[in-house]
């Protein structure tokens, strides 16, 4: 459902590896099938993405897991 692409590229006299993910068009529609079961993960993590979109530095992120455990105060 995801492809992985693997790819070598040289800085400095170095090859290094970097990994490009993209989603497939069966991994959308089975993403589409079982989104409901995820809702509270989809609106936490919009709701962060919306608070730290500045901050986030490339292809990271985490949630603070005592934020998401449904407590409310």
């Amino acid at each position: 459902m995801i492809y992985q692409d693997l790819r070598h590229y040289e800085r400095e006299g170095q090859w290094l590896l970097r990994y490009e993910y993209m989603l497939t068009a069966e991994g959308i529609k089975y993403a589409d099938s079982v989104s409901n079961s995820y809702k509270r993960e989809s609106e936490a993590l919009a709701r962060h993405l919306r608070q730290e979109k500045h901050s986030i530095p490339y292809d990271v992120v985490s949630l603070n897991l005592r934020s998401y455990s449904g407590k409310r105060d």
